[in-house]
């Protein structure tokens, strides 16, 4: 027992000299401490990212980790981030790739809105309708080909389209065409009301182009501006409803309130969902924008109308404002189809958040809030 002891004795001693001596080494080799331990490595992880190293330049200097602790670098690392080095003959080469998380890009402002609030409106004497209006009604061209940049008049069905055409056509002179021209250019009232639907729109001939379309192709193409025409949802999704079945399929009013009894409830969802995704893709993704509200072209018309003919890059003519005006008048009565609310509150209640979304996009475009559009407020 005693020679066992004194042999385990003895292997201690060992070890421990040869620890003394591993330690004597290191303060040598390392006067200013462990920290100054240089470590030349490939590359280093930090938060998954892979940081090259330029191995003719600075070393990179890290810390010692703790056990089960990754390493730290220090912040003076030689090269910027998100690259990687590809070895070459003649040394180490950096290629960019891109960043693997999105969260920290910045994302593009949209360009703001031409809101064209504080334009001069024309004033005057009214004009003698009946002499001077009925040549000006009839006194409507369309423009030489690739004269007129590509502007959109862009609405939700129901929306006042039709009226503000014929409002912007009588005040400037110009008819305005359509993307649905292959549709309507055999249509004889077309034909006689916007002789520039009649033709393809690309040749840029009419003084904007209706649509109620709402797809990134089409939206790219009107790059020389957009005027969105936006109507109280409620309103215009009723109107839409009664034009399908009483105009397009001809049933009478009592049939097409059987109708809207029963089908309400599928309609309103869908459509009310379409009115939101058609004004924020517009609102969104415009390059030019000039915003207006069909309430507003109501309630105060020449303002509105001097509004889009400045947008239009046209000179607004006071007497020929007012005659389309005054011809047009019956366009801007609303018309009360029914006398209920065919919608339930939760569909009143969706169909709200739509409206908090348009308007907060139209406010990150700097552009005027809604009007209130909310039907239980």
């Amino acid at each position: 027992m005693d020679l066992n002891r004194f042999q385990r004795k003895v292997r201690h001693l060992i070890a421990l000299s040869v620890f003394m001596s591993i330690l004597l080494i290191m303060s040598i080799s390392f006067p200013d401490g462990m920290n100054s331990l240089q470590v030349d490595l490939p590359f280093a992880i930090e938060g998954g990212e892979d940081y090259a190293y330029q191995k003719k330049e600075k070393v990179q200097k890290m810390w010692i980790a703790e056990p089960n602790k990754p390493a730290l670098m220090k912040k003076d690392r030689p090269i910027s981030k998100r690259s990687y080095q590809e070895p070459q003959e003649n040394g180490p080469r950096l290629k960019k790739i891109p960043s693997l998380s999105l969260h920290n890009r910045k994302k593009k402002k949209p360009e703001k809105n031409i809101d064209l609030t504080l334009v001069t409106v024309p004033s005057g004497p009214p004009v003698d309708y009946a002499n001077k209006c009925p040549g000006m009604l009839d006194d409507i061209t369309t423009a030489p080909v690739g004269s007129m940049p590509l502007i959109a008049l862009a609405s939700f069905p129901r929306s006042g389209n039709t009226w503000t055409r014929m409002l912007l056509q009588v005040s400037s002179k110009l008819s305005t065409g359509s993307v649905y021209w292959s549709y309507e250019k055999d249509n004889e009232w077309t034909k006689k009301a916007f002789p520039a639907s009649t033709v393809d729109y690309h040749l840029g001939t009419g003084l904007c182009v209706k649509t109620h379309n709402y797809v990134d192709e089409e939206i790219a193409e009107f790059s020389d501006g957009v005027i969105l025409l936006i109507r109280n949802p409620y309103k215009s999704l009723l109107s839409e409803f009664f034009r399908e079945k009483m105009f397009d399929k001809k049933f009478s009013f009592n049939k097409t309130i059987s109708l809207l009894k029963e089908f309400w409830w599928d309609y309103f969802p869908m459509r009310s969902y379409e009115w939101r995704n058609f004004n924020l893709a517009w609102i969104q993704r415009s390059k030019r924008l000039l915003v207006v509200f069909y309430e507003d072209l109501i309630s105060n018309p020449m303002h509105e109308l001097t509004r889009m003919l400045v947008f239009l890059r046209q000179t607004p003519n006071l007497h020929r404002m007012q005659c389309a005006l005054m011809h047009y008048a019956a366009f801007a009565k609303e018309t009360s189809y029914i006398k209920f609310d065919p919608s339930t509150p939760e569909q009143h209640h969706v169909l709200d958040q739509y409206i908090v979304e348009v308007n907060q996009s139209l406010i990150e475009r700097d552009a005027k809030p809604l009007p209130n559009y909310y039907e239980n407020s």
